[in-house]
Order: structure tokens, then C-alpha cells, then sequence
């Protein structure tokens, strides 16, 4: 497979038979929203000013899915507080998480959250900052939408593991997550999320729950996101636990000792196809296009590397 590297401010691009093809020259901010692109349950807090050279960007991004009918996260968390491990691609000062609740089956209630750099297993160092939705330390996000916290003051270092800890006051009925996490994540009863000590936590599984992007105000050499839009291969499918060896992550390595840089947003769902959608494997390319790619903080340049599933899983006439 070749990956296609597309300066999407500039191109527009539809995918036929595992070819893309540039649909049009429109920029990025006046592309339309398919179905089922981003809703917000509140306010968007794209409107905060930092200065002439300072943007929003994805420091961290996962493309969420919907929960396999019959598995434990079908059925969902009640009163327990989830600790997801992230990894950032690069720094700032001022940091917003998304929550989502995209596949969820029933409003999702958040009754607190958090952000603070991770240190050994669950714990935190540094102190953890709490996240507000419009100055209120809770939100409900309807089916199918999802929340953007306001924005808070946080040193997040590039190349850092950062805890986000989100507490779920009632049953939440079915999850939202990004299954292929290859990144331990922690659950506990009630609400630890001001907790720096993992001691209140035990593993949970390898996914990422209710959050789809970490987004920082960006240092000036940080000229935008590049989303890394694939299947397995990008969404590093047989990477070792909790080491961050994606290959977007070892592009972020890369890209982190240039002048001008850009943050790595990883977009990839093992299994994903360009054309087909199904329960395991996620929404396909075309239809996740907008949501992941288009709409994504900052999002600036796209390397696609995806067809192999299509052609894989084809059934012959």
C-alpha cells in the first residue's frame, strides 16, 4: 500500500474501489458536514483568542466506535470512574478534551473529569485539573453527540502520557470507546478523579472510553495537525502494551526534533474499509471522513493508508 499525503485545506477527496480521488478544491472550513458529523452537547470553545500565531490542535486522538452486542461494554459503567492513558504528539499550555457519547444508546451523564500527566500504572503526577463544560463540573452529552470541556490551564509536555479521568455517575447504558487501544486503562468504583494515587483503581481492559481527541493550544512552530487515517496498520495492531510504538507515534518522535512540526492525530481502526461499515471492525473511511479528518483541531494534512481490508475481505460475483 502507498500512503497519499493530501493538503486537505486545499482538496476534497471521495474513495472508490480503494483509489481516492479529489473531488473538488474547497477549504477546509467551508467543507459541508455529512450526517452524522460533529454535534456538540453544549458549546464548542473554538472561540477562546490567543494571539495571531496561536491554534488549536490534536495533541492525541482516537476515532471512537460502538460496543459489541453482548460484551460487558454493551452493558455498560455505573457510579466508577474510568482513567484513560493517552500519549501526546506535541506540547502546550491551555488543553481541551472531547468527550463522546457517538454509539451510546441513552444520554451519557459525566459527573466530573480530569487531566494531569500519568505517572507509574494508574497513579498521576503534578496534580489533577479538573475539566468544566460551560463552568459546570458536569454534562450530559446526548445519544450521538458529544461535549468539548472548557479550556484549562495545563503544562502538557510533548511525547507524555496524560491521564484523563472521567467519572460516570449512573449507568451509561452502551459505550462508547476506540477498542485497539494497545494502552492499559483503569476503572474504579465512585469518583477518583482527583485522585493522584492508582491505588483506587484496577485495570480494566486496553480501549479508550467516552473521549475521541485531547487538543492543545499550540507553540508557534506547530503549524497544524496531520491525521493518520487508516486501518490496523495505523492503528497499531499488534504494537507492544503500553509503549506507544504506533507508527504515527514514531512519526510524532520524528517530527518533534523539527523547527516546524506538526501534531499526529491517529485516526485508525484495525479491520476499517474505505467502503464498508460493520459492527466489529467500525464506520467506514468515506463515512467517518468529516468527523475524523475534516473536522479534526487544526487538521491540516491527512496520510491515508487504507484499501487492504476491502480487497481482503471482497467477495467474488
Amino acid at each position: 500500500m502507498r500512503a497519499l499525503c493530501i493538503r486537505i485545506w486545499r482538496s476534497r477527496w471521495t474513495a472508490v474501489a480503494g483509489a481516492v480521488v479529489l473531488a473538488s478544491i474547497v477549504p477546509i472550513g467551508l467543507a459541508s458536514a455529512a450526517p452524522g458529523s460533529r454535534q456538540s452537547a453544549r458549546h464548542r470553545g473554538d472561540e477562546f483568542s490567543f494571539g495571531h500565531h496561536a491554534r488549536w490542535v490534536s495533541t492525541w486522538a482516537a476515532s471512537p466506535q460502538t460496543a459489541i452486542p453482548g460484551t460487558s461494554d454493551a452493558t455498560g459503567f455505573n457510579n466508577q470512574t474510568i482513567r484513560n492513558i493517552v500519549f501526546t504528539s506535541v506540547s502546550g499550555d491551555l488543553v481541551r478534551v472531547r468527550f463522546t457519547n457517538t454509539f451510546g444508546d441513552q444520554p451519557l451523564q459525566i459527573g466530573g473529569a480530569s487531566i494531569a500527566v500519568a505517572g507509574t500504572g494508574a497513579a498521576t503526577t503534578g496534580g489533577n485539573v479538573q475539566l468544566t463544560f460551560g463552568g459546570q463540573p458536569s454534562v450530559q452529552i446526548p445519544v450521538g453527540a458529544e461535549a468539548l470541556s472548557d479550556p484549562v490551564r495545563l503544562h502538557v509536555p510533548a511525547l507524555q502520557d496524560m491521564a484523563v479521568s472521567v467519572y460516570l455517575p449512573a449507568a451509561t447504558g452502551s459505550a462508547t470507546l476506540h477498542s485497539l487501544g494497545r494502552q492499559t486503562t483503569y476503572v474504579s468504583s465512585g469518583d477518583h478523579t482527583g485522585d493522584s494515587s492508582g491505588s483506587a483503581y484496577s485495570t480494566l481492559d486496553q480501549s479508550w472510553y467516552f473521549i475521541d481527541s485531547v487538543d492543545v493550544i499550540s507553540q508557534p512552530q506547530v503549524q497544524g495537525t496531520l491525521v493518520a487515517f487508516g486501518d490496523s496498520i495505523t492503528d497499531g495492531f499488534n504494537s507492544t502494551v503500553d509503549a506507544n510504538r504506533r507508527w504515527p507515534n514514531d512519526l510524532a518522535r520524528r517530527l518533534d526534533s523539527r523547527r516546524d512540526t506538526l501534531a499526529v492525530a491517529d485516526e485508525g481502526i484495525s479491520g476499517d474499509r474505505v467502503l464498508t461499515s460493520d459492527l466489529c471492525c467500525g464506520v467506514n473511511a468515506l463515512a467517518r471522513l468529516d468527523r475524523d479528518v475534516l473536522t479534526r483541531a487544526g487538521a491540516k494534512e491527512v496520510i491515508l493508508l487504507m484499501g487492504i481490508n476491502d480487497i481482503g475481505f471482497s467477495v467474488t460475483p
